[in-house]
């Protein structure tokens, strides 16, 4: 009897590891001690303590608070069935805070300037928890979005003047020779090198005059053209509502805050890059933990899986400190070549930075469902070209990220024989020259698979294969590109390019299949089905002077129609870009196989969607709510039978419709209403005839077992 028991306790045993329950909880709270015992009743005090206790299998649970401490850990091994894991309790909320409160007695300086004295430097200041600006000129703003518009808050510069001379032109309001005071010793941002910009000293210049000194950069890193340059690092520069500047000799930090008074609010100094540091880990899970002003590294790790973070202000130069070194970013680091790294980042935020987002290196690396917002307002000091995030290595998959407001050049490089797939990107590249949304250099591009993505509203390409020559064999299909300087580039040859869509370029061709043999020329790539405004095999002349080299079929191409893009699809103002019922570009298309697969009718149609499909591919992250409403809130529509299109909610297959003319009723019905329409698992509904004239509102809300989750209210009115 005896053997019988220890036998069912054995396999209960064996069933409790198979299913990954063998590891105990250990337990942090800012009420606890470390020389508690970790449990739920007597946690931790801090992080570091809790993980030194851990072994594979454990979970290290942080109860709500704020933690200022640095957490370094050095081989701590978990297993694929067991892995270590550090995560919030029951989703209470956990920052990881890089800052210290500034607190004391402030002393006006002078008229809205006030100061104080510190104990310890400091190089990023929050006010109210928002960041201030170091102080620059000419003057940009992060509340009002000009710290995007280098045209307006940057001085240009002659680019035919040698390295290490800049000679200002002025522009507008923008006269440096009427400043009351020298730039000597001060700090420029200079975008001398087009997709490089340096942080340099100035060595030499006098107050009135319009060239200084400055420590010269790389000689292959500078170009002659479209220089642009600001300045930081003096406390003259301090002439704004909102900027800041720090002397480190004397220790003293000067503000001035909004409205011109002393704080009244939490002030915050920066002092941390780091809140957690790892080295040689492997099979480590975190999840559900926020970084303010901090960030996490990873230094010759493998399969990290971080999941549910988001990271405010995680990386941030120390140029007020006058250090112009590499920025410190959340980094997934090798030294090893050739290397599985496996590491998952799914569902995380990252949101203003002065400096890259996000650098990952390794193979077989997963990005998905992230935001990437307010990503580096200087582009100052990134490794190699600008990029704002960087995937290296082999295998990666880029999938259903949202990439919105960024300054360098290349916004995307992910890595060779990547999948880049179901990303929105829109408005990158706004403080250097030259660059693409998502830009493969020519290890990039044999393999890679760029599919079903939205890039727009940028002064740079939307998807581009570069290098002299380029390579071969990408494969880029279902994507649309709309409102760009320039759709497609992509150099090389033997590139396969299906069921793309193209149009509103700003200055270049929608589709430029470069045909100089200098580039690769492109004799023989493949462009199938494909829908643009103006498709050449030049920058931006016309398909009759540059036909497209290689074989090209079944495409619409605006220079040859002679009409308007916009006559084949929906509405494309208004992101809907299905084709129009009739048109030539229905069932126009050639079957490819593993592309066109699934289509509906006699034959694929031309672009990026099938006219008749019950499901509408929304590219960009999946929110805690449904997202990306067609038609966009607010929005003016054409169609009096129009669709609604939407984004589900992350991790939600099914939806309850409602739609009526009350902004109120919508946003307080339910299923008992009469705006209640339907619930179902595609996210496209055609209510009918509308009224013209009329303004609806309409309400997603998701469906799980646990219950609903209530959408927000959006609107559109009927032309």
């Amino acid at each position: 009897m005896m053997k019988k028991i220890i036998s069912i306790l054995f396999v209960l045993q064996l069933l409790l590891l198979c299913n990954g329950q063998q590891g105990r909880p250990v337990y942090v709270s800012t009420t606890g001690n470390d020389l508690n015992t970790g449990t739920f009743e007597f946690p931790f005090r801090s992080i570091s303590r809790g993980l030194s206790v851990m072994e594979a299998g454990d979970t290290c649970f942080i109860r709500e608070g704020t933690y200022d401490e640095s957490v370094f850990v050095n081989d701590e091994i978990g297993s694929p069935d067991f892995p270590l894991v550090i995560r919030s309790y029951k989703d209470e909320r956990v920052v990881l805070d890089g800052t210290i409160t500034i607190d004391g007695e402030w002393e006006r300086h002078h008229r809205n300037i006030w100061k104080i004295k510190l104990s310890q430097d400091i190089w990023q200041l929050f006010y109210n928890d928002s960041w201030m600006m170091m102080a620059r000129w000419p003057n940009a703003s992060f509340q009002q979005g000009t710290v995007w518009d280098q045209q307006g808050t940057w001085i240009p510069g002659d680019p035919t003047v040698n390295n290490g001379t800049y000679s200002m032109i002025p522009a507008g309001d923008r006269n440096p020779s009427k400043l009351d005071f020298d730039l000597e010793n001060a700090l420029a941002i200079l975008n001398v090198g087009s997709f490089r910009t340096y942080a340099r000293k100035i060595t030499e210049h006098h107050r009135g005059d319009l060239t200084f000194q400055y420590e010269p950069v790389p000689r292959s890193g500078y170009r002659s053209k479209k220089h642009y340059a600001y300045f930081e690092g003096k406390l003259e520069l301090l002439d704004s509502e909102n900027e800041w500047y720090y002397d480190m000799k004397t220790k003293i930090l000067y503000a001035w805050f909004p409205g011109g008074d002393a704080p009244v609010y939490p002030v915050k100094g920066r002092v941390q890059s780091y809140a957690l540091s790892f080295s040689d880990c492997s099979y480590l899970k975190i999840r559900g933990l926020e970084f303010f002003a901090t960030a996490a590294r990873f230094d010759d790790c493998h399969h990290i899986t971080m999941e549910d973070c988001n990271f405010n202000y995680p990386a941030f130069s120390k140029r007020m400190l006058h250090d112009t070194g590499l920025i410190p970013t959340t980094s997934f680091t090798s030294s090893r070549d050739s290397v599985i790294t496996g590491h998952v980042i799914r569902n995380c935020t990252f949101t203003n930075t002065d400096g890259s987002a996000l650098v990952v290196q390794g193979d077989q690396n997963l990005l998905e469902n992230c935001l990437f917002k307010n990503i580096d307002i200087s582009c100052a000091e990134i490794p190699g070209i600008g990029v704002s995030i960087i995937y290296t290595g082999k295998n990666n998959i880029i999938r259903r990220n949202t990439i919105d407001h960024c300054g360098c050049s290349e916004t995307l490089s992910p890595g060779v024989e990547a999948i880049v797939v179901l990303n929105r990107i829109s408005r990158t590249g706004m403080l250097q020259s030259d660059g693409a949304m998502i830009h493969c250099m020519k290890p990039e591009q044999p393999g890679v698979e760029i599919s079903y993505n939205w890039c727009y509203d940028s002064q740079k390409y939307g998807i581009r294969f570069d290098g002299k020559p380029a390579s071969t064999g990408g494969l880029v299909h279902h994507n649309v590109v709309w409102n760009v300087d320039g759709g497609y580039q992509l150099k090389g040859d033997a590139h396969n390019v299906y069921n793309n869509v193209g149009f509103s370029g700003k200055g270049k061709n929608d589709f430029i299949s470069i045909s100089e043999m200098v580039y690769g020329g492109n004799m023989n790539s493949t462009y199938i089905n494909n829908l643009g405004a103006k498709m050449s095999g030049h920058r931006s002349y016309s398909s009759d002077q540059y036909p497209v080299p290689g074989e090209f079929i079944h495409n619409w191409n605006g220079y040859e129609t002679g009409l308007d893009i916009r006559s084949q699809l929906r509405d494309p103002e208004n992101l809907d870009f299905r084709p129009v019922e009739g048109t030539e570009v229905v069932d126009g298309g050639l079957p490819v196989e593993g592309v066109t697969d699934g289509f509906f009718g006699d034959a694929p149609d031309i672009g990026a969607y099938e006219w008749g499909d019950t499901l509408y591919w929304i590219p960009g992250r999946k929110e805690e709510l449904a997202s990306s409403p067609v038609p966009p809130d607010g929005s003016v529509v054409g169609n009096e039978d129009q669709d609604l299109l939407w984004l589900f909610p992350y991790g939600v297959a099914n939806c309850d419709i409602y739609l009526g003319t009350s902004e109120k009723e919508i946003g307080n019905a339910n299923k008992n209403s009469k705006e209640f329409l339907i619930s179902q698992g595609r996210n496209i509904f055609r209510p009918g005839n509308l009224e013209k004239g009329q303004t609806y509102f309409w309400r997603i809300d998701g469906l799980l077992a646990e219950g609903i989750i209530k959408g927000e209210v959006w609107s559109f009115t009927v032309e």
